[in-house]
């Protein structure tokens, strides 16, 4: 107590100034306690119980530390545990130094903010959600309240000396898949100096991080809050194959290699209306990169790098500006299914899981786009943004197609050695040029230049193209087909404009095409079909929408072409397609055929075709028969010449003019009009063939006719029409020196006599010639030709041996289709100017056939000559002169006649007196003068006709007169048409009883003449 008053006492003594100081120290003392070691026992469980409470899950803090006199707050070892985790937030360090004077001035200033080693754990939940996704929602205020908030008092300078973020770490994990993905961000450091949000002020800072798959990234630059704008260079480099590896199951294919590396420099400002950025310099790289098929783990894509060289990206000017794309040394793997789908169509596509939380986002997700798309007005609006890109380049890529949709499955190898685009600018009509150089498989060769228009939709290219294998598509042919290609390269030289801006795509196709030393076999007799050396289409010019094809030339050099009829009767041709599956019928499917044909059909019809010309050079072309026994085979070699006019005009015909040689030695000339490829196909051809061996035929005339061919040539004169599907045929041919062989047994040979047919044909020369026509409808399903040929051979064999002396007519030239019969009139032999112009043409087709001779018997008939022979028999009586019935008489003979008709019938005659003694005044009173002439004309005629039915002829006279007519036809043939008498021959004459050679109307009678082969 004493202690107590003597300090006291002594501290009373003290001036003002110590005691000031003594007070104030123990401000200090009391001030360093209660911030050393009171507040931190009062703050420490205020934390916890204040984080615990409102975030709902347990706070910890190790060690919390303030420094009264820096202003400086410590917290170590805090952490706060997670719902689904350990730890949902944690940190080693935190330590910030406030200053306080600045408080004064609205400013929030600290010396340091130090943060080490904080880690932080995101998990996307089995439902969808966040781990924190409960905090956020509890914890967000309410709009008015935030409103309110931002109503208040001006907003206060925050200011940061010095920022540091060290060693921070990110545990990302996604349990919303089947097998959770966890991923790893750490050492994050940020170090950010002299930051403030004072307007104008810039804030320098430098962030760097690093996650446990070597994903790196360092940003450097410096950044205004207020106005908030940003620059600086950000440097990140990362592993591919995180991607797959977050994706999971989402994706067909996995990264198992491949690396990015990004560069670049960045600016943007938000203090404008609209914000305004700017991307710089940025290199982007993908090196080494390899891209898996997750089925089978085979490489689908490979590339040693793709690079992005972007010069500028800016928003002010809307403008990008791509110095280059490059990509080099790649290989990608293209597979085609069965269903000729290919898989890269699905490898790069999210695929849809079966998670019902997903599912549900997912429906969501659908409806919402379907919305957006139903209400949006902008859609396809696009701002008016410049794209430039100087350089695309690629080189030294391989492309591999399997095609499993063929059998067997066809693999295309390409090989792009080099691709450039230059000048590209996409939203301009600015001409960019491109050029290529690709390899298809071992020896292709396929170079493109060309400009493209990208605005105005229109393409220029120039393909020239070499040596493409055709046997290299032979999966596809095996489909279709029974033939292989065992050679056949490909070359091109063409230019092709295309323009797609139109509401119909304009096509414009120039150039020529060359197919080289094609080969082909037919599969099923595994023999040669078609050959040739060289193939050139010249000039092609080919336009759509307007569908019309011109070429100058098709030059053909060394064609070959094998035509076969198999046992069967069927020809190699038919065999050549196969048939198509059938399948269960499908009443839609067939609808949507027959209107899928329509279509075609009226495309078809809109086509047009003009070739100018087709030149064939020293073409072969090879047939058999192999239905036949033995088999027949014949071939036309050295076929040259040319086809010119070709057009699909219904009114065009182009004209054939052709060469060659049958059998090498016979030569066959072929020449016409024909039209092809219009829709009513066209043909009129006229071919000649001069001297082929018949012996070559012995096949079918054994299987047709009955007899082999012992020797003989042949020559045809062919003209073929076809119009409308209706085919007229005539085979003018010539047989020189036909001489059947042997009998040949042949269930299909005619029973006609052949050889009595051969021997009416041959001439004096022993030359057989006739004309064969053929018709014909190539709709009709029964269409052969070659039964069409011997049908109408049979034909013409029967029509001679049933009417020979058409088979004469044929031989001369006129209307000569009564060779047959001679007609005369009645009571006459003699041979009027028709009749005698008949027998002159019958004896030149007989001198042309001298192996035959004519039979004549004479005829009279009762009927027909009876009035004819009275009558000149009368008048030859009453010396009057020769007449036929109806000539002209004088009055005197025609008294003669009535005076002689009244001699025959006396009782008449009294009668006829006594009525003219009584009537003669009522006549003469009645009648005029041409009634009083046509009674007499009358009574005159009716007086010849008794006269004649009173007179007789006899069986002797008829004879005589028929003799006499038989007479005068054998003494024309041999005297005036000098027919030699052993071809004409008389036969016993005869009087027509039956009169059914007569014809009264005419008063004629026809003598028949008959045809026999000495």
């Amino acid at each position: 107590m004493s202690f107590i008053m003597t300090f006291g006492q002594k501290f009373s003594l003290l001036n003002k100034r110590i005691k000031a100081i003594i007070y104030s120290g123990i401000v200090v003392l009391l001030y360093a306690i209660t911030g050393f070691f009171i507040l931190p026992l009062i703050v420490k469980p205020l934390i916890i119980d204040t984080v615990t409470e409102k975030l709902e899950r347990q706070a910890q803090l190790d060690v919390i530390e303030f420094n009264p006199f820096t202003l400086s707050i410590t917290l170590k070892g805090f952490s706060i545990n997670g719902k689904h985790t350990d730890k949902l937030l944690g940190l080693d360090l935190l330590t910030v130094n406030l200053q306080a004077f600045p408080l004064l001035q609205k400013t929030i200033s600290f010396d340091e903010i130090i943060i080490n080693k904080p880690e932080v754990s995101v998990l996307i939940l089995a439902n969808g959600e966040f781990n924190f996704q409960d905090i956020i929602l509890k914890n967000t205020a309410p709009e008015s309240e935030v409103d309110s908030e931002n109503t208040s008092d001006p907003a206060w300078i925050l200011s940061i000396d010095k920022f540091r973020h060290n060693e921070g770490i990110i545990n990302f994990s996604d349990l919303n898949r089947k097998i959770a993905y966890h991923h790893k961000i750490k050492e994050i450091n940020v170090a950010l100096d002299n930051f403030s949000t004072k307007a104008g002020d810039n804030n320098t800072h430098h962030v760097k991080a690093k996650t446990s798959q070597g994903t790196e990234l360092n940003w450097n630059g410096k950044f205004s809050l207020s106005p908030l704008k940003s620059s600086g260079d950000i440097s990140l480099v990362s592993q591919l194959h995180v991607i797959s590896d977050y994706l999971q199951k989402k994706i067909l294919f996995s990264i198992s290699e491949g690396s990015l590396k990004v560069d670049s420099h960045y600016d943007f400002n938000f203090a404008g209306e609209e914000p305004q950025f700017t991307i710089t310099n940025l290199i982007a790289t993908i090196s080494t990169l390899e891209i898996r098929r997750q089925e089978d783990n085979k490489k689908i894509i490979t590339s040693d790098e793709i690079r992005l060289d972007l010069e500028q990206l800016s928003s002010s000017d809307k403008k990008i500006v791509i110095n280059s794309i490059s990509h080099k040394d790649s290989f990608i793997a293209i597979n085609k299914n069965k269903s000729a789908k290919f898989d890269i169509e699905d490898l790069f596509v999210l695929q849809k899981l079966n998670h019902s939380v997903g599912s549900a986002k997912a429906v969501q997700t659908d409806n919402a786009i379907k919305s957006n798309t139903a209400v949006n007005p902008n859609e396809g609006k696009r701002d008016n943004w410049d794209l430039e890109i100087k350089v695309i380049n690629t080189s030294n890529n391989n492309i591999v197609i399997n095609d499993s949709s063929v059998s067997p499955t066809a693999i295309h190898d390409v090989t792009i050695k080099s691709l450039t685009i230059e000048h590209l600018k996409p939203f301009t009509n600015e001409t960019a040029l491109l050029s290529s150089n690709i390899g298809l498989n071992d020896q292709g060769i396929i170079n493109v230049k060309g400009t493209i228009k990208p605005e105005s939709k229109q393409l220029s290219l120039a393909l020239d193209t070499e040596q493409i294998s055709l046997k290299d598509f032979q999966p596809y042919i095996n489909a279709i087909a029974n033939m292989k290609i065992l050679n056949g390269d490909l070359a091109t030289n063409l230019t092709i404009n295309i323009d797609a801006a139109k509401p119909t795509p304009l096509l414009d196709i120039k150039g020529d095409i060359k197919i080289s030393s094609l080969n082909v076999i037919e599969t099923t007799l595994n023999e040669e079909f078609l050959s040739w050396e060289n193939l050139v289409l010249k000039d092609i010019q080919f336009n759509y929408p307007e569908q019309e094809l011109t070429l100058a030339a098709i030059d053909i050099n060394a064609p070959f072409l094998r035509l076969v009829i198999n046992e069967g009767s069927t020809t190699n041709i038919q065999q050549l397609m196969k048939a198509e599956p059938t399948a269960a019928p499908n009443p839609e499917a067939k609808k949507v055929k027959s209107e899928t044909k329509n279509e075609g059909s009226s495309t078809a019809q809109n086509f047009t075709a003009d070739i100018n010309k087709i030149n064939i050079i020293n073409g072969k072309l090879d047939f058999s028969d192999s239905s036949l026994t033995p088999k027949f085979s014949a071939g036309i070699y050295s076929l040259n010449g040319d086809i010119t006019g070709l057009s699909s005009n219904e009114d065009s015909r182009a004209k054939i003019d052709l060469k060659g040689k049958v059998d090498k030695y016979a030569p066959v000339i072929i020449k016409g009009a024909v039209n092809p490829l219009s829709h009513d196909a066209f043909t009129d051809i006229d071919m000649l063939f001069k001297g082929i061996e018949l012996t070559t035929f012995t096949p079918y005339s054994g299987k047709f006719a009955g007899y082999a061919i012992d020797k003989g040539k042949l020559s045809l004169g062919l003209n073929y029409k076809l119009s409308k599907n209706k085919l007229v045929a005539e085979n003018n041919v010539t047989l020189d020196q036909l001489t059947l062989g042997d009998v040949v047994n042949s269930e299909e040979a005619t029973s006609l006599p052949i050889k009595f047919a051969l021997s009416m044909l041959k001439d004096s020369e022993g030359v057989i010639e006739f004309n064969l026509p053929i018709r014909g409808d190539i709709d009709n399903p029964d269409f052969k030709y070659s039964s069409l040929v011997w049908g109408a051979l049979g034909n013409l064999i029967t029509g001679i041996i049933s009417s020979p002396f058409k088979a004469l007519a044929s031989l001369v030239e006129g209307d000569n289709d009564n060779f047959d019969h001679v007609t005369f009139t009645a009571n006459s032999f003699e041979l009027n100017e028709a009749e005698q112009g008949k027998l002159n043409s019958l004896a030149k087709a007989l001198l042309q056939r001298p192996s035959l001779y004519i039979e004549i018997r004479g005829l009279s008939s009762n009927l027909i000559d009876h009035d004819e022979m009275a009558y000149a028999k009368i008048l030859k009586q009453l010396q009057l002169a020769p007449r036929t019935l109806g000539g002209a008489l004088t009055d005197d003979e025609k008294t003669s006649l009535i005076t002689y008709y009244h001699s025959l019938n006396k009782q008449t005659e009294q009668a006829k007196q006594k009525e003219e003694a009584s009537n003669q005044a009522d006549v003469a009173a009645t009648l005029t003068k041409a009634e009083q002439a046509l009674e007499k004309e009358k009574f005159f005629n009716d007086a010849v006709k008794f006269i004649l039915a009173e007179t007789a002829v006899t069986d002797a006279e008829y004879l005589m007169l028929a003799k006499q007519r038989a007479l005068q036809i054998q003494k024309h043939l041999i005297e005036t048409a000098q027919v030699p008498t052993v071809n004409v021959f008389l036969l016993d004459s005869s009087i027509e009883i039956e009169n059914k050679l007569a014809n009264i109307e005419k008063s004629q009678i026809t003598l028949p003449l008959s045809l026999k082969a000495k």
